[in-house]
């Protein structure tokens, strides 16, 4: 992944199923920030965020509207579950 403060992207979702002995698999969102250009490009991902898809899709379209900087998307996603 690219890292850069001045990277214009945009971000999606993205999913991953977990599985574990206890429970059923189960799928869990999280996010990546990509090229505007290409997107095969992902500068950022923070995965596993949340089992609950419309919280991380609310995220991500806050992301797109206000164009966060890739880098501060740790930051924000962990004050945002605080």
């Amino acid at each position: 992944m690219v890292d850069s403060l001045n990277l214009t992207c945009r971000y999606r979702t993205c999913s991953d199923v977990v599985q574990n002995k206890q429970l059923s698999p189960y799928v869990v969102y999280g996010i990546e920030a990509i090229s505007e250009c290409d997107e095969a490009i992902v500068y950022r991902a923070l995965k596993g965020i949340s089992a609950d898809r419309a919280q991380v899709e609310h995220m991500v379209n806050l992301f797109n509207q206000y164009r966060l900087p890739p880098i501060h998307l740790e930051d924000v996603v962990e004050d945002m579950n605080a």
